[in-house]
């Protein structure tokens, strides 16, 4: 059993947390995992080992702050426990429903208005003084419904109303802090992700018609 094996266990048992499965871990940094249930989602981090903690703006007691500064705000996690230890940290929050923007297809009309329901969770959080700075298709989930929220605060910080606003949909920050994602950042991967497939599509229309054309003057 390995070393983030055993902070698991000892994480369980601290939070009385059901049995879970390892949903994600970077494949860099070794020592972050998250561990999710139907309701749950757990966040440990190895606080000795973790060489990614000076990328990231909050580990996951941070990040259960700002979680906190943000409750009732619709779309967003809902934190509910944090445990920290001279070994780990660890942040539960509730799992929200629906799939990355990035794992579905969808058309422009559905895209904006993923966008303008998107763009009413990120006026809240900016009203409550913070930017998620990280707002990438990778983070924002989409049921079958179009419900939308978004996940994956460790990235975000506290700010004024402004500049919260100006980092989420224009990735500018006045207060000097990187922003590494917003609205501009999921049209812009929107776009990478169909361009070329339609693309394609065009020139294997192209080609048909090419052949065609090649098939009805050799007749």
């Amino acid at each position: 059993m390995g070393r983030m094996d055993l902070l698991w266990r000892e994480c369980k048992t601290r939070l009385s947390l059901p049995e879970e499965t390892v949903v994600w871990q970077n494949p860099v940094f070794q020592f972050r995992r998250v561990y999710a249930s139907d309701g749950l989602v757990c966040k440990i981090v190895d606080i000795g080992k973790d060489a990614s903690a000076s990328r990231r703006k909050q580990d996951p007691e941070g990040e259960f702050r700002i979680l906190r500064h943000c409750a009732g705000v619709p779309g967003i996690p809902a934190a509910l426990s944090c445990v920290r230890t001279d070994q780990f940290t660890a942040v539960v929050m509730t799992r929200l429903p629906g799939q990355p923007l990035s794992d579905i297809s969808v058309g422009w009309l559905q895209l904006l208005a993923i966008l303008a329901k998107l763009g009413v969770i990120l006026v809240r959080l900016a009203w409550r003084g913070v930017s998620h700075s990280d707002i990438r298709c990778e983070n924002v989930l989409v049921t079958r419904d179009n419900r939308v929220s978004i996940i994956d605060f460790d990235q975000a910080f506290e700010t004024t109303v402004c500049s919260a606003l100006l980092s989420h949909f224009f990735g500018v920050s006045l207060g000097g802090s990187r922003v590494y994602g917003s609205i501009v950042s999921v049209v812009k991967g929107h776009l990478k992700r169909t361009l070329p497939t339609r693309a394609t599509e065009m020139l294997r229309g192209l080609q048909r018609r090419y052949n065609r054309k090649l098939w009805m003057d050799g007749r």
